[in-house]
């Protein structure tokens, strides 16, 4: 049987690197197997080592003098042990991420999405470590639009005359200010969770660079309906890194699988936008 790498169970309470504990261990294992010509596993043995605190001499003696019956039961206990404190391990972490997330410190940010096979754009709030979200049609993943590639209603300062004025918009073209003419960058996107603080303001013409210049597809969905579609720029596709494995970290404040954490404690809808402003 060709030797398998051995995890690491016990405790290193003599200074060792994990390696040499490691090494150890396998000789260890491989004495006892030599001994008992492959009569019990590594997984086995193992156990049965840390049960002993990894004495090969007092573990050796118990297999020599215990019936099968009492070595297996053994065994049994200790790995049922063993898997107690793995689920004790495991709860002690997902408190600690839920009490960090609760206490805000998981930071969260409100972005949005969009899907171009779908034509379907959203916006959610997600952990600003992982901007993802499914499309609420295909349930395909997608990572969070650039800022710079954001659309909808944007939040604008001339700096001619000191007005503030918001109009329908993707970041990176101009819109017109009424009062002095001057061509007016946004600053930003409101998202839709936001919109619905801000009062309706009808007295201004709507007038951006993709109107005045044709320079790209205006933003204003009535403008989007007459192309036939919704996406202005899509979102790429998420490629997993498999960080939202349900694993082991003994760097524990590293909180890299906080997605599934995160979506339990704050469930928020998936909002698409509002196109009757």
């Amino acid at each position: 049987m060709a030797d398998a790498e051995i995890p690491l169970m016990g405790h290193n309470a003599n200074g060792l690197s994990d390696e040499a504990v490691r090494q150890t261990m396998h000789y260890k294992v491989s004495a006892i197997q030599s001994l008992f010509g492959g009569r019990f596993s590594q997984e086995e043995l193992q156990t049965l080592l840390i049960s002993f605190e990894e004495d090969l001499f007092e573990t050796s003696s118990f297999l020599l003098r215990s019936e099968p019956g009492v070595i297996r039961e053994k065994l049994e206990r200790e790995q049922q042990s063993w898997t107690i404190v793995g689920q004790l391990r495991q709860l002690k972490r997902d408190h600690r991420r839920v009490t960090i997330a609760a206490n805000g410190t998981i930071h969260a940010e409100v972005r949005q999405f969009a899907c171009q096979p779908c034509d379907q754009p959203w916006w959610k709030r997600v952990p600003a470590n992982k901007q993802v979200s499914k499309c609420p049609v295909c349930r395909q993943k997608f990572e969070a639009l650039p800022r710079d590639k954001e659309w909808g209603i944007g939040v604008f300062s001339c700096p001619g005359c000191n007005s503030q004025f918001h109009g329908w918009i993707q970041m990176g073209h101009y819109s017109t200010c009424n009062r002095c003419k001057m061509h007016v960058f946004p600053s930003r996107i409101l998202p839709p969770n936001e919109r619905s603080n801000e009062p309706r303001r009808r007295q201004n013409v709507h007038s951006c660079e993709c109107c005045e210049a044709g320079n790209g597809i205006c933003a204003h969905p009535q403008a989007r309906r007459r192309e036939g579609f919704r996406v202005l720029h899509p979102s790429n596709v998420h490629a997993s890194s498999g960080s939202t494995v349900n694993t082991f970290l003994p760097q524990e404040d590293l909180l890299n699988p906080i997605e599934d954490v995160y979506d339990r404690i704050s469930q928020i809808p998936e909002e698409n936008e509002d196109e009757e402003d």
